[in-house]
């Protein structure tokens, strides 16, 4: 019988497959552009004279290289895909490559430029991709955006951030804008009588509670504040102190944050935690922050609060009283609450001009996407088949430890595939515990307090070709102002060294351009 739906896995060495077993992706560290400022919006500034996309008898087929995390790629008859054809009416030939093994595929494909239509970006805006748009390898998608139904839903702040060159190329794999606040242990708050913290200064009285005040109650001490890892986040908490995220204007210039006085009170907060151990020593070479929490040596985790849902199983087979509570947003010195913006999303799709010959097929490649987001096909990535992997009761969909775990075989990574992700949901699950409610909430009422990047619209050309190179001058020095290494002078000449070793260019342009879209 003839398929209407084929899939074509990657046939790479078994070493790189191996490699993904139980591996998870992560969002991407780069950030939108503040809401409040007046930078550009290229997904906004939509041709409203563009034709309606035009519906074609089909199948129509559709090429797409993308990732998976899994052991396997998704199966060839599964039958959650043979829907997505159905509904779409497409035909859908999907390369599928291990995502250890996908940036170096992604960037020979593109060098060879030989591409299917639809291709997914892990690394964001790289000298590579920046290139290759320039030269015209893709198409541009701003202008039919708006035509979409569920497409021009997404956020437009994020589009914002995907611009080259003022025009949007790409669709982005939709992730929550307010994520990032802290993860707390809830049951050593109540044993010491404390409130949660609200802002920075109350969250260092309390890592210096749980140091010394025993919150465990085993009569030893051997507890600390904040647990951290070599990419201790710095970048979060000086947004709480009054800083900016990622880039922030001061005399008609536009600097890095780690030039503003808030990113220096975050580094003073973690020397404090430092020299009084209240943090681990040894966090410049520890991979996993997490990893403190879950042995019950610390009590506060900075970063994306959805992690209480995933990351801490062990805290809970080590004691099974243990509770975690999370906090968002924080409170500046001066009272307004801040949550530090995450990018908003997790890789880029772009389509390809050398598969794609007319505005036609780019318009059977845009439909597909965005039907990606009807009701009936969130229904089915988030939850699979109605009747077989859950049943609808008050609008949520209740499911049985079996079901979900037939589900979690068939599904196998195929929200990779969605712009919209597992974020869109027309039914909700009926097995959300109370703190993954509380979490989505917060995300939900928090957005409007994302501290967004300015800066994230432009590009510097001295940054695309020497960014890691600069970056390593200022990562390197403040680890070792932390560590009381250097002093205050040795940050400031960290700071000039930056400048001088290409850094000042990188202000020029980055002012330049943002001087330009907002005359």
């Amino acid at each position: 019988m003839k398929k209407s739906l084929r899939i074509l896995a990657m046939t790479l060495a078994l070493s790189a497959a191996a490699s993904m077993a139980g591996c998870s992706g992560s969002p991407s560290s780069s950030v939108s552009p503040n809401p409040s400022s007046s930078s550009p919006s290229p997904a906004s500034n939509v041709n409203s004279s563009s034709q309606a996309p035009v519906e074609s008898a089909g199948p129509n087929k559709v090429t797409m290289l993308n990732n998976f995390y899994a052991t396997d790629p998704p199966k060839t008859d599964s039958v959650i895909f043979e829907r997505i054809s159905q509904h779409t009416n497409t035909e859908l030939e999907i390369t599928w490559v291990p995502y250890a093994a996908y940036n170096e595929k992604f960037n020979a494909l593109l060098a060879a430029g030989d591409l299917p239509q639809i291709v997914l970006n892990n690394e964001g805006k790289k000298a590579g991709i920046i290139n290759a748009v320039r030269s015209g390898m893709f198409w541009e998608i701003g202008p039919e955006i708006q035509n979409y139904p569920n497409l021009s839903q997404l956020n437009s702040k994020v589009f914002d951030t995907l611009a080259v060159d003022g025009k949007v190329y790409a669709l982005f794999r939709q992730r929550v804008l307010a994520r990032n606040g802290y993860i707390i242990r809830k049951d050593w708050l109540d044993k010491l009588g404390l409130e949660m913290p609200k802002t920075i200064d109350e969250v260092y009285k309390v890592a210096e509670a749980f140091t010394t005040m025993d919150p465990d109650g085993n009569g030893i001490a051997d507890t600390f504040g904040v647990a951290e890892s070599s990419n201790f986040q710095v970048r979060e908490v000086s947004v709480w102190c009054g800083s900016q995220t990622g880039n922030f204007m001061k005399d008609g210039k536009m600097y890095p944050e780690f030039f503003h006085d808030g990113y220096l009170a975050a580094l003073d907060f973690y020397r404090n935690l430092y020299a009084n151990d209240y943090i681990n020593k040894d966090f410049p070479v520890v991979k996993q922050r997490g990893d403190n929490i879950n042995n019950g040596k610390a009590g506060i985790y900075f970063g994306v609060i959805d992690d209480v849902n995933t990351k801490f199983n062990d805290l809970y087979k080590l004691n099974p009283e243990a509770e975690l509570d999370v906090m968002q947003p924080l409170y500046t010195p001066d009272g307004i609450p801040v949550v530090r913006a995450t990018s908003g999303y997790n890789g880029l799709f772009y389509f390809s001009k050398t598969s794609i010959p007319d505005e036609a097929q780019l318009q059977v490649c845009l439909r597909f996407m965005d039907q990606l987001g009807d009701d009936e096909i969130c229904d089915l990535i988030n939850f699979g088949i109605e009747g077989d992997h859950y049943t609808v009761k008050d609008g949520k969909a209740i499911r049985t430890p079996e079901q979900i775990s037939a589900f979690n075989v068939l599904q196998n990574d195929i929200s990779q595939i969605s712009p919209f992700g597992s974020m869109r949901k027309h039914l909700v699950g009926g097995d959300v515990t109370p703190i993954a409610e509380k979490v989505e909430t917060l995300f939900a009422q928090n957005e409007q307090y994302a501290i967004t990047d300015i800066g994230a619209p432009f590009l510097s050309d001295t940054a695309i070709k020497m960014g890691d190179e600069l970056n390593q001058i200022y990562k390197d020095a403040q680890v070792k102002y932390v560590l009381g290494e250097i002093d205050l002078d040795g940050w400031n000449q960290a700071k000039e060294e930056w400048l001088k070793a290409g850094g000042d260019k990188v202000i020029e342009e980055y002012t330049q351009q943002y001087s330009e879209f907002n005359k």
